[in-house]
């Protein structure tokens, strides 16, 4: 069975900033790696793959997108900025 996108991030939770761009390069180097065997061709119809490359190929997609979405919301921890994210409670921005 697979982890939800969310479920894959709390596994990242709390690590340094840095754990998580590996985490998003080894996310990154995956889907090029299926990009490319999907480009070449479909696969060996006796091979049985479960879940399909398709699934795997989709499934790293969303975690792809809930950890970049996690590292924009904490991304001032690497870069020393302030935090996007943070608000006030009139709507204005909290840079304190």
């Amino acid at each position: 069975m697979m982890m939800s996108p969310e479920s894959y991030v709390s596994v990242l939770e709390g690590k340094p900033y840095e754990e998580l761009i590996a985490a998003r390069e080894s996310l990154l180097a995956d889907l090029r790696e299926q990009e490319a065997a999907f480009q070449a061709g479909p696969p060996d119809p006796d091979i049985i793959f479960c879940p399909s490359p398709g699934v795997m190929y989709a499934v790293r997609l969303e975690y792809l997108a809930a950890l970049c979405t996690y590292m924009a919301h904490h991304a001032q921890e690497f870069t020393g900025e302030p935090d996007l994210y943070a608000y006030d409670e009139e709507g204005g921005q909290d840079n304190e």
